[in-house]
């Protein structure tokens, strides 16, 4: 009858052991799939924002193709601001910049995505032509010179959902595509130096003085008459 009673205790001790070791794997099984879904959540954002950012950093790349610099106002890339802290974003077609974070926010599977770029300057070695360094925060130092035809744009989109993050992408823009003009008709013959000679677009058929030329004779050429 004592050996019964014992067996039957040492049964719910195993028991509750048992019970007790579930418990803890279930727990433990518990955290880990909770920690494996939001790692995969994470990882749902990160993709998302990276190709966002991405096509932000390529639509930038067709604006600053477009426009580069304008001698008034600042729709040229290089004259937006550059402090490290103003954020421009890009709407409508073709592209127009506004001074602000993309609005409305992106909202792509209930997760709003916010999304903006930074332009900096960029500083060349004066003897090599190496890129040294971008400013703000500090502007060329000794050696170097400010890279007018180059600049670096940060494209970046962040969220706030599972604790938040950010994707950031840099380049550097390049202007390689110089506007030019074609003039092949002189008649109109020296002009004062006052007067409108060229404009990309809408160029007149004179020039600036000159001597010893002759721009009359025949549409198309100028011929040096003496020396």
């Amino acid at each position: 009858m004592a050996n019964r009673k014992y067996q039957e205790g040492q049964s719910l001790i195993e028991i509750l052991f048992a019970v007790s070791i579930g418990a803890i794997l279930v727990g433990s099984a518990a955290i880990l799939l909770s920690v494996a879904l939001r790692t995969s959540l994470q990882n749902k954002y990160i993709q998302t924002a990276s190709f966002l950012t991405q096509d932000l950093a390529e639509k930038v790349a067709v604006y600053a193709e477009a426009k580069w610099y304008c001698t008034s106002g600042s729709c040229g890339i290089y004259n937006l601001v550059k402090d490290g802290a103003t954020h421009y974003s890009l709407t409508g077609t073709p592209f127009t910049y506004q001074q602000s974070d993309e609005n409305p926010p992106l909202v792509i599977d209930a997760v709003t995505y916010t999304r903006y770029f930074l332009v900096y300057n960029v500083c060349r070695d004066t003897a090599t032509g190496n890129i040294t360094g971008v400013f703000p925060p500090s502007s060329c130092g000794g050696g170097q010179t400010e890279d007018p035809s180059t600049q670096q744009v940060t494209s970046v989109v962040s969220w706030q959902d599972q604790g938040g993050g950010s994707v950031k992408i840099s380049r550097f823009l390049t202007r390689h595509a110089d506007r030019v003009t074609v003039q092949n008709d002189w008649t109109l013959g020296a002009t004062s130096p006052g007067d409108p000679v060229v404009n990309l677009g809408n160029t007149t058929n004179a020039f600036y003085d000159a001597t010893h030329v002759d721009s009359l004779g025949e549409p198309g050429f100028i011929k040096i008459t003496g020396s």
